[in-house]
């Protein structure tokens, strides 16, 4: 027992000093820098290793030392906390966007045209890269914002300084709660939490800066569902619609269900399929279940690419879409999204459902999704627009308040003003 609070406090401690600490963070600095070059054979005979290193010099280069403000994410989802907030900020030409996943570089080419101002990878391969970095922003560095709980030491060391001011964006204690929890704790300025408990929980620890709660995606998804009209989806605007969004292969059971089928025939319904992979092992097994469920239970089963034209439907059926970029848009026109996910890891992404359509419903694992509890505190804690179900009956069972007149015109109203109150707050 006191081996274990030993080895615990002990940990905590020494990553106290790993965050705020400028000198070890210049060590464990040299230390990556020394890693790294030792991992130059490694970069010569793997073309994705050679290629990042590649990229990662050539982006540094074209770098301006003249940078007042440094953002680093990993995801899509980390770089969506921040476009908000990045619109707001002066001289971004001063800019700099710091991706560390290369499946996030698009997205970030593309914002930092829009915004004008600068970008690279994050230098995890290149010695030379890493070092120019270190060295070519240290003076005249105003901020360092992180996303998440992505934290490498050169952001530690340059937001070490005084002259600098630290932001954490969508801190959260769901995951590794010890370091997350250290580092919010002890080293930044602001910290913007992900929901009310997580202020309470890290105002309860003693911080050294500001604790906000703000999810800074909301501005966003609610500036699309306001856009919608600019957007020609006539295929599915004047439709009874459900949508079953994100399908894993663990949500496809919702097709062994003959209730199912009878409640898409009996309430004339057209339930829009999209899909949480498009690689195509993942598109055929789908794209094989659907054909199974409409063979067996005679539901029309329609596939399109495109929602811009209408076209003849009949009364009640699946439509199978793999039309990317819209799913928020088209689900400002349902009465009933199904997250998938949560008979499997975890659902992930579920504010603009939430916030775009009247009722919600998700599998029982929410563990990873800081947005299941935000949408669940907007609900008031009832569980009437966000549901969250165990099994197959009790997924049935939410379906079946939707046909409730009553209960949606409530969920319908439940949402305006939701949106209303938001809209308010984050001034948008």
């Amino acid at each position: 027992m006191r081996t274990a609070l030993w080895h615990q406090n002990g940990l905590k401690i020494f990553m106290k000093l790993i965050y705020t600490h400028r000198i070890i963070n210049f060590f464990l600095l040299l230390l990556q820098i020394g890693i790294q070059t030792l991992s130059l054979p490694l970069v010569l005979v793997i073309p994705a290793l050679r290629k990042r290193f590649t990229e990662e010099l050539r982006d540094i280069l074209k770098v301006s030392k003249n940078i007042d403000h440094i953002i680093q994410y990993s995801s899509e989802g980390e770089l969506e906390q921040v476009k908000f907030p990045l619109s707001l900020l002066d001289n971004k030409e001063r800019l700099l966007l710091v991706h560390t996943s290369p499946s996030v570089r698009e997205k970030t080419i593309e914002l930092s045209e829009e915004l004008q101002c600068h970008y690279c990878l994050n230098p995890l391969m290149n010695p030379l890269a890493l070092w120019l970095f270190f060295t070519s922003f240290r003076k005249g560095l105003k901020s360092v914002w992180m996303v998440r709980y992505d934290f490498w030491p050169v952001f530690f060391f340059l937001g070490s300084s005084k002259k600098v001011e630290t932001t954490l964006f969508s801190f959260t204690y769901k995951g590794n709660e010890n370091a997350k929890m250290t580092a919010a704790k002890s080293f930044f300025d602001r910290v913007y939490c992900a929901t009310k408990k997580d202020q309470d929980k890290l105002n309860s620890q003693g911080v050294k800066g500001e604790t906000l709660v703000r999810e800074f995606r909301i501005p966003q998804i609610l500036h699309r569902i306001d856009r919608v009209s600019e957007h020609n989806l006539s295929l599915v605007k004047d439709l009874n619609l459900y949508i079953g969004s994100q399908l894993w292969e663990n949500d496809f059971f919702l097709f062994d269900q003959e209730d199912f089928a009878n409640f898409i025939k009996e309430n004339s319904i057209h339930f829009y399929i999209a899909p949480h992979s498009f690689k195509g092992d993942d598109l055929l097994k789908l794209v094989s279940k659907l054909e199974h469920f409409s063979q067996q239970y005679g539901i029309p089963l329609y596939q399109v690419d495109s929602l811009h034209k209408k076209k003849e439907l009949g009364d009640y059926g699946i439509i199978f879409s793999t039309a990317k970029g819209i799913l928020c848009e088209v689900s400002t026109y349902a009465k009933f999204v199904y997250v998938g996910g949560g008979f499997g890891r975890s659902i992930h992404s579920i504010l603009e459902p939430f916030l775009a359509a009247p009722f919600v419903t998700c599998g029982p694992k929410t563990f990873r999704s800081t947005e299941f509890d935000l949408a669940t505190e907007f609900d008031h804690q009832q569980s009437f627009r966000m549901t969250k179900v165990n099994t197959a009956s009790e997924l049935m069972a939410s379906l079946a308040k939707v046909v409730d007149k009553q209960k949606l015109e409530d969920a319908l109203r439940m949402r305006q003003n939701t949106n209303a109150t938001l809209k308010d707050d984050y001034k948008c």
